[in-house]
């Protein structure tokens, strides 16, 4: 058997439907590879957000790369996004298109800021 493969997110929704959890933070280590994996999951986004920030802090406890431990979850990205994208065209009147280049464009600079 493979060791210290990534831990899907489906298995910690697993978890929080079968235990009757909000949120859940996996944090994985293998002994032979060294490898660790953190795994978070949320019922809602709010849920998301908080077990995204939990899993951040053990990393950071653990020493994990400064920029690992930042992480959103994925379903914040969307929203995010859908939330900018829906702003850049209700204020400048630009069609879907040109929201998501602008958007795209915003996210470039935001990273170079770092």
């Amino acid at each position: 058997m493979k060791t210290g493969k990534a831990i899907p997110i489906k298995v910690a929704k697993d978890i929080a439907n079968n235990f009757g959890y909000s949120q859940v933070i996996i944090h994985a280590y293998d002994g032979i590879t060294n490898m660790q994996h953190v795994t978070t999951f949320g019922k809602t986004i709010a849920d998301c957000d908080n077990a995204a920030e939990g899993g951040n802090t053990i990393k950071k406890l653990l020493k994990w790369d400064e920029n690992l431990c930042d992480e959103r979850t994925k379903r914040r990205k969307v929203q995010d996004k859908k939330l900018a994208t829906g702003f850049i065209v209700s204020i400048m009147g630009w069609n879907q298109d040109g929201a998501e280049e602008a958007y795209e464009t915003y996210l470039m600079d935001l990273n170079q800021k770092k």
